[in-house]
């Protein structure tokens, strides 16, 4: 499939990460089932009577819930890491913390394109490091 993609290079050492453009469906999978995985609707509300507004996510009891996101956002995005498209997510764990942050941030803000469905742009609640804008 050929792929549109962007390259981003970080500030600190000038690693050179290739981004996909887009996703298909089954790439991003793993991110619709992580927000789903997140979710909660009150118990009292019946599943054919559930609107937007009924649906929330609050990640504050899970904290390492952000750490499951940005796995499964830089797995989907990532094409390659310094030309290498080899364990690509394990890799990227291994950039100084403040480059690993770019890549996130740039994918939230520059890459993540796409029409959000309601999966992709839930309410949250409590104090979480995401905002509705960076999903």
């Amino acid at each position: 499939m050929n792929r549109e993609t962007r390259e981003f290079i970080t500030s600190i050492d000038g690693h050179s990460v290739v981004m996909k453009l887009w996703l298909t469906e089954r790439e991003n999978r793993p991110i619709q089932r992580f927000w789903a995985s997140q979710t909660k609707i009150s118990s009292d509300i019946r599943p054919e009577d559930i609107k937007d507004e009924d649906v929330k996510i609050d990640i504050t009891n899970s904290p390492s819930a952000i750490l499951e996101y940005y796995d499964v956002l830089t797995e989907a995005y990532v094409y390659s890491l310094d030309g290498d498209t080899n364990n690509i997510c394990e890799r990227l764990k291994d950039l100084r913390k403040e480059e690993f942050r770019e890549v996130v941030d740039f994918i939230n803000r520059e890459i993540k394109l796409e029409k959000k469905t309601v999966s992709e742009t839930p309410k949250t609640t409590g104090d979480s490091s995401i905002s509705e804008n960076q999903i």
